[in-house]
């Protein structure tokens, strides 16, 4: 359900990058999910369905692109990749990391014509 205030954010953004372009259609948006994100692509394809009725969104195709989530270690100063919640520094074995915030959501990419 958490889907619907992203998905409609997401859609704010697009609709807005297009009409700066001045679009007559959107043919696709990229969009990159963190593996730790608890979005669910069906949800957010579902809602953007609704959300792009009668726009020059509809029947855009929505392309997601798995990423995986970036931890940082404080002793190493190093980033990591993670993929579930092992916060582990693979370096070091500490477990003084958190999680990079840029591991969520986000649009990668318009196309439009």
């Amino acid at each position: 359900m958490h889907e619907l205030p992203v998905t409609q954010e997401m859609f704010s953004l697009v609709m807005k990058y297009a009409e700066e372009n001045n679009a007559k259609k959107i043919n696709s948006v990229s969009l990159k999910i963190g593996s730790l994100s608890t979005i669910i692509p069906e949800n957010v394809k579902f809602y953007f369905e609704i959300l792009s009725k009668n726009t020059i969104a509809e029947r855009a195709e929505l392309i997601f692109e798995k990423e995986k989530s970036k931890a940082y270690c404080i002793n190493c100063k190093e980033d990591f990749e993670i993929e579930d919640l092992d916060l582990v520094c693979k370096k070091c074995g500490k477990e003084n990391v958190f999680i990079r915030p840029d591991t969520g959501f986000i649009v990668k990419s318009i196309t439009i014509d």
